[in-house]
């Protein structure tokens, strides 16, 4: 409901029709397997994600780092970073959903 709510707001249609099941079972019933893609298919689609993701933790375990070595304005620094690579991760994670999947 929310995915739809989201999208039509957005000014797109529906991503899935009402009665959409992301399970797929063949004829005689029997469970076949879910219709999406690979974790790493999805990677390469949108690589800006991930690697916002992987700079989030890297400068969160430096920050923490910093921390616990006594150092506050690298710690600081750090967390400033990685407050702005999550923020750009999100933003990121916006425009792949919103603008360049239509």
């Amino acid at each position: 409901f929310f995915i739809n709510l989201f999208a039509m707001s957005a000014g797109r249609e529906e991503p899935f029709p009402p009665n959409y099941n992301p399970i797929q079972y063949d004829a005689g019933g029997n469970y076949v397997g879910i219709n999406r893609q690979s974790f790493w298919e999805k990677c390469k689609e949108e690589p800006l994600v991930p690697i916002g993701a992987i700079a989030t933790v890297t400068a969160l375990t430096l920050g923490i780092r910093a921390f616990q070595r006594g150092d506050q304005m690298q710690s600081q620094r750090m967390m400033r970073y990685r407050v702005g690579a999550q923020g750009a991760t999100l933003l990121f994670f916006v425009y792949y959903t919103f603008y360049k999947n239509p």
